[in-house]
């Protein structure tokens, strides 16, 4: 069979796992919602830490490296701010922060040497290639190679991480790609300002994947990405929601999905919702 040919991530197989109407309209019909503040947040987040690894390694010393963090930062938020039309200096006061509590704690906790930031992989497995990128692939003092992965986050989860499926992913793809990694360091960076977060700014917690486990996962990845294949090939004509209680908060169709419920036609409310342009 031929490859498909649209790639995939892993924000596409989660968002086909979770609700067939909302992966239709965001992947097949390609509507694109505005970014939530959480989403902005997260991003500008993690500019701030991909400028911040390189300098603080050519600096030595909190400033520069800080400053030089900051202005990526706020050059991303600028780019978020011209999207929508308004600024957002609300998000900067509050991301300012939290990046500069990250960079205060990171000085004593790294004990590694960044090889790699923003490390793109393309990872081929059977008639499919799954595209993404790496937070960092670094170097403990004890020579073992480990992903780095940040997640900026109200709540310190972290029960879910021994079955984590972009983890999963992350190291099947790092392994892939020539590097032997331990497993992923993952960086619950800590989003709000007061309470345990002013001490406790982040929590790291070390996640491991054996060879046999991820060749079961990477069986499993290319049984949904076959039925992804045929969703698509069909137009998602069989899509059905999956309404759950998280819906209203985190999801950027809940207006069309709750049009289906007034009186069955989404349409006025994803006409709201730009188009974007697949790029294959």
């Amino acid at each position: 069979m031929t490859q498909f040919e649209r790639r995939l991530s892993h924000t596409s197989l989660s968002s086909f796992r979770r609700c067939k109407m909302r992966y239709k309209w965001g992947y097949i019909d390609n509507h694109a919602a505005p970014s939530s503040p959480a989403q902005i947040k997260g991003g500008v987040g993690h500019v701030g830490l991909a400028a911040w690894y390189p300098a603080i390694a050519n600096a030595k010393t909190f400033n520069p490296a800080g400053d030089i963090a900051l202005k990526a930062a706020s050059d991303k938020l600028a780019e978020y701010e011209r999207e929508a039309g308004k600024e957002m200096t609300d998000i900067w006061d509050d991301i300012a922060i939290i990046l500069e509590r990250y960079f205060k704690w990171a000085i004593d906790a790294d004990d590694f040497q960044v090889q790699e930031i923003e490390y793109k992989f393309e990872l081929e497995i059977d008639d499919f290639i799954l595209i993404g990128y790496l937070d960092g692939i670094v170097q403990r003092i004890d020579g073992t190679l480990w992903i780095l992965e940040h997640k900026f986050t109200k709540q310190a989860r972290v029960k879910h991480l021994e079955l984590d499926s972009q983890l999963s992913l992350y190291m099947l793809a790092a392994r892939a790609s020539g590097f032997d990694v331990r497993g992923a360091l993952y960086n619950v960076i800590r989003t709000t300002l007061g309470g345990i977060a002013a001490t406790e700014p982040v929590v790291r917690l070390p996640v491991y994947r054996n060879n046999e486990g991820l060749q079961q996962i990477a069986r499993e990845i290319v049984l949904q990405m076959k039925e992804m294949r045929t969703f698509h090939e069909q137009n998602g004509k069989d899509a059905y929601r999956n309404q759950i209680m998280d819906c209203s908060w985190d999801c950027s169709f809940f207006n069309p999905c709750l049009a289906m419920n007034d009186d069955g036609d989404p349409t006025p409310a994803l006409q709201l919702i730009p188009i974007k342009e697949y790029k294959k």
